[in-house]
C-alpha cells in the first residue's frame, strides 16, 4: 500500500527489513503496474475470461492455464519488440487505427497481432524442398484457391 502528500509516500509491508530492503520494496512497488495489466486483460481484453460458462472445475482451470500461457506469450512479444526498437532507436508506425503516420516504440501484442491480421504464412512440404510464403489474405475463399493453385504449381516441380 502507497499513500502520498504532496512531499511524503508511506509504504506498508508485512516483511522485515532482512528480507526486503526499502529500495527493493519501493521498486516492487512501482512494478506492480506490469501484474495489474495481465489482469486487466483477462477481465476485459483480448484474453477475456469472463463469463466462464463451463461448470467443470478442471475445464475451467484448463482454460485459466491456456490464458496463462497466452498472457506469458503476449508479454514477452511486448518485451522482445519494445527492446529491439530500444536498442535501434526507432518506432512503429501503421499500428493505430485512423492514423497510419502515427508511431510508438512501446507498441502493445494486441497492436502487433492486428497489424498481421491479414497475413498468412503458408508452409508447403515437398519431399526434396519445402517453400515457405507470406501472403496478404484479402477475403478467405481468395486465400484458400490461392493456396491451392500454389500447392499444386509447386507439386509439378
Amino acid at each position: 500500500m502507497c499513500r502520498t502528500d504532496a512531499r511524503t509516500a508511506i509504504y506498508v509491508t508485512n516483511t522485515n527489513k532482512e528480507q526486503l530492503s526499502l529500495t527493493e520494496a519501493v521498486s516492487a512497488y512501482q512494478e506492480q503496474w506490469q501484474p495489474e495489466r495481465g489482469f486487466h486483460r483477462f477481465k476485459k481484453g483480448r484474453l477475456s475470461a469472463l463469463p466462464i460458462y463451463f461448470r467443470d472445475e478442471d475445464k475451467i482451470k484448463g482454460l485459466m492455464f491456456l490464458l496463462t500461457i497466452a498472457l506469458r506469450v503476449f508479454t514477452l512479444m511486448e518485451f522482445v519488440v519494445r527492446r529491439q526498437l530500444r536498442q535501434s532507436q526507432s518506432s512503429l508506425a501503421g499500428l493505430y487505427d485512423g492514423n497510419p503516420k502515427r508511431s510508438t516504440d512501446r507498441p502493445t501484442a494486441e497492436q502487433m497481432l492486428k497489424a498481421f491480421r491479414n497475413l498468412t504464412l503458408s508452409d508447403i512440404p515437398h519431399p526434396k524442398l519445402s517453400q515457405r510464403e507470406i501472403t496478404e489474405r484479402k477475403n478467405q475463399s481468395e486465400h484458400k484457391n490461392k493456396h491451392k493453385e500454389r500447392k499444386k504449381a509447386f507439386e509439378k516441380q
